[in-house]
């Protein structure tokens, strides 16, 4: 991968990043406010990137903002709000092809610099559009219900995360979200730039010297900014007891999540580890749980690196629920007591290292590999990581292995079903 990536400071908690491969034939900006993720912070400021991207003072309807975008060989304009560790992850980005492709010589990404800056510094927080935003939030919200895996998901991180802001839904809930009011939500907009931690990136095929000048200017004109919010990034403690959590629901297939947390921070073995364990399709949970006992529709791992937690995520029959935990936990120690094959180790090691290769291929890819390290201050590049897997030995995965204990118990079932 030809990535070139470089990270200045343009004002206090305000960093300008470029990942730049001049192989691609798109550019694309992003912006990220990072600020505390609060149960009842969390559905006002996930408001704020939606009325940004829906129009602007200069675009004051989504028409009139989406016949500019057309104008710019069809640019788009997109929001999302997530959850980076324990913060909340507010962004907007516009995406364009590459100033090289303009037909007449257009700088585009000057003018994607200049309209996304018009969107975030001269928003239109009009009262005429705001119930139809704030009605989307709460659809968004309110569709947890309606797929039941992301349900499951985060009702567990409640239990999993008690007292940590992994807890809270990036989208808040949807009493927080009814009371938000267009007065609340252009409060939070200002104090998301007057304090959240900002990150401008620029990604994809290098931008204008222009497009850069334009966001430097436009964001260190925010000043000297006071208390600016300090992201975090701390491993999520081990309960003192496994806690038990469940929900009833009209649901045809039961849901399982087991939770184990570790102290091992060794990014590379803990990849390798759950992927043995439960992250590939050839895992032992995949081959023995799903496919050789018949106990799961499917059952997978996912380790999150930044909270040290490790979460297994099946759906069952209501009968098989203990059958199925028993049988995961079996994995588990088998992994502990190093029964499992070289050539699985080495089979998951070119599936990762496959995978880290393949990460340049997409912008989005990248940029969310680099912006979520951010946070923890620990960068490793994809070519870093293929080095540490491949240095891995069946001694660092037993460690891992040994390294993680229950922490949660979570189901969810019909709500028609016996106790078990």
């Amino acid at each position: 991968m030809s990535i070139i990536r470089k990270q200045t400071s343009v004002g206090k908690g305000i960093t300008f990043t470029e990942l730049i491969d001049n192989s691609k034939k798109t550019s694309t900006i992003a912006v990220s406010f990072l600020t505390e993720l609060t149960a009842e912070n969390a559905a006002v400021n996930a408001l704020v990137p939606m009325i940004l991207t829906h129009s602007s003072k200069a675009y004051p309807t989504m028409t009139a903002l989406n016949c500019r975008l057309s104008t710019l060989y069809g640019a788009s304009l997109s929001y999302a709000a997530g959850a980076v560790a324990d913060n909340h992850d507010l962004m907007v980005r516009i995406s364009t092809i590459a100033d090289k492709y303009a037909l007449e010589g257009e700088n585009l990404t000057l003018s994607a610099a200049q309209l996304l800056c018009g969107c975030i510094f001269e928003p239109n927080f009009s009262e005429d559009d705001f119930d139809l935003l704030k009605g989307e939030l709460i659809d968004n919200i309110d569709s947890t219900l309606n797929d039941k895996h992301l349900f499951a998901s985060v009702s567990a991180a409640k239990t999993i995360f008690k007292g940590e802001s992994s807890a809270v839904y990036p989208y808040g809930d949807r009493e927080s979200a009814s009371a938000v009011t267009p007065d609340s939500a252009y409060s939070a907009y200002k104090r998301l730039l007057s304090g959240a931690a900002i990150e401008v990136c620029c990604y994809g095929r290098e931008i204008s010297p222009q497009a850069k000048q334009c966001l430097i200017s436009a964001f260190s004109a925010l000043g000297n900014r006071e208390g600016v919010y300090v992201p975090t990034a701390e491993p999520s403690p081990l309960k003192s007891s496994p806690a038990f959590s469940e929900d009833k629901l009209d649901v045809v297939q039961s849901k399982l999540l087991l939770a184990y947390k570790s102290h091992e921070p060794d990014s590379a073995a803990m990849r390798l580890f759950s992927g043995i364990f439960g992250g590939t399709p050839f895992s032992l949970l995949f081959t023995n749980v799903r496919e050789k006992m018949s106990l799961c529709y499917y059952c997978s791992a996912r380790y999150r690196p930044l909270k040290q937690t490790l979460i297994v995520n099946s759906g069952v029959e209501h009968t098989n629920i203990s059958a199925a935990r028993e049988a995961i936990g079996q994995q588990l120690e088998r992994i502990c007591s190093g029964d499992f094959t070289n050539e699985l180790v080495e089979q998951t090691k070119l599936y990762y290292c496959d995978a880290y290769r393949q990460i340049g291929d997409s912008p989005n890819n990248l940029f969310s590999w680099y912006h979520s390290m951010a946070v923890s201050g620990k960068i490793v590049s994809p070519e870093e990581m293929i080095e540490r897997t491949a240095a891995v030995t069946r001694e660092d995965i037993i460690r891992c292995a040994k390294s993680f204990a229950l922490d949660t118990v979570y189901v969810l079932t019909a709500s028609s079903s016996e106790e078990e």
